[in-house]
């Protein structure tokens, strides 16, 4: 009796989660949900078409209301709002494999970012590169510490420093004028690569050993 219970109640919580809380939660945009919601519920693109629909409902309704009672227009524009947004996440979910949030949504969340990332950038001037070259160590040959993040430098990338090849080995995040910092190992002369980054700063404080 006890086990059947449990079931149930499992059962139940999946079905809240899977009809509810899954699609009132997929309007929000997806960096709001947090990695705590997006492993507990991992069906979002279901999630999404399933609020899409909803809203298409939704807009459907408000446009009879506002035709059929000759209420007032802002229903129109509500209904409108509705269409447009469920149209484009429906779209995005079946075409894409995306789970969007709410376009409304989308654009706080934009402005937002937007904000911070220039209040960060105007408590952190752009300064020079600080470059440490040290063939003595042995988990780094090739420290790069810059003020600003560095547009495709992941872990695995190869980079061609002078005259010199070195293997992106990880990607920190530390404090200071240069936050961001990229430790490369090195590789040997003429290593082969179609997709090698040249690293050329037009100004950076060096260190060697």
């Amino acid at each position: 009796m006890a086990y059947m219970e449990s079931t149930f109640g499992k059962v139940r919580a999946q079905t809240a989660w899977f009809l509810l809380y899954g699609p009132a939660l997929s309007l929000l945009p997806e960096r709001w949900r947090g990695r705590t919601l997006n492993q507990k519920f991992a069906s979002w693109v279901v999630a999404t078409t399933i609020s899409a629909v909803f809203e298409l409902a939704l807009a459907i309704n408000l446009f009879c209301a506002w035709f059929v009672l000759q209420l007032s227009p802002v229903l129109a524009w509500i209904g409108f709002y509705f269409l447009c947004d469920g149209s484009l996440r429906a779209f995005t979910s079946f075409i894409n494999g995306e789970s969007a949030g709410s376009v409304l949504l989308l654009f706080v969340d934009h402005a937002i970012y937007s904000g911070r990332q220039e209040a960060w950038k105007a408590a952190h001037p752009v300064v020079s590169d600080l470059v440490a070259l040290d063939d003595v160590r042995e988990d780094w040959q090739l420290k790069i510490e810059a003020a600003r993040a560095k547009p495709k430098w992941e872990a695995g990338k190869l980079v061609l420093y002078g005259e010199r090849y070195f293997r992106i080995e990880s990607c920190l995040r530390a404090g200071g004028p240069r936050p961001f910092v990229y430790l490369l190992r090195s590789l040997p002369a003429g290593f082969p690569s179609h997709n090698m980054l040249k690293y050329t700063p037009v100004e950076t404080l060096q260190k060697s050993k």
